[in-house]
């Protein structure tokens, strides 16, 4: 074999492998991001849950717009939230793992420590959602836990 070819195999395998690590990179990047649009859809859906059972009166179950009838246990149980063993209320999916965070007068946040990893940081959102108001502010950031 010529040094001409030599050469033009050492190029094709370094071009061919700058290829797989570029193609790697972009899949990763591409499930990091699908998995935070895919926890802030489940939030999306516990909220409608958290906000039904606002909603519904008090003789069918609901909390019946009163917040002395909606406590932790109470909402959680709603959402799926289950007790862990040391007191915080944990739900698991296939995008992350969520937690009931804080319930105040008249809003409840959770927080969810994605599945899909970016480096060494997983997508980490909190959702703090009011009763009273329409809205709710979610905020999305990386970490490496809870």
């Amino acid at each position: 074999m010529g040094t001409q070819q030599v050469l033009m195999l050492v190029i094709g395998v370094i071009i061919v492998g700058v290829a797989i690590a570029v193609g790697i990179s972009m899949f990763s990047g591409s499930a990091y991001n699908a998995n935070v649009q895919a926890i802030t859809s489940e939030l999306a859906n516990m909220r409608a849950q958290a906000d039904q059972y606002w909603r519904l009166p008090a003789d069918l179950g609901g909390a019946g717009q009163d917040m002395l009838r909606t406590n932790m246990n109470s909402l959680g149980s709603i959402m799926g939230f289950e007790d862990s063993g040391d007191g915080t209320l944990s739900y698991k999916s296939g995008n992350g793992e969520y937690r009931l965070s804080n319930l105040t007068d008249t809003s409840v946040t959770i927080l969810c420590l994605g599945a899909e990893k970016k480096g060494s940081k997983y997508p980490y959102v909190t959702y703090t959602f009011d009763f009273l108001a329409d809205g709710g502010t979610v905020d999305i950031s990386a970490a490496e836990g809870f």
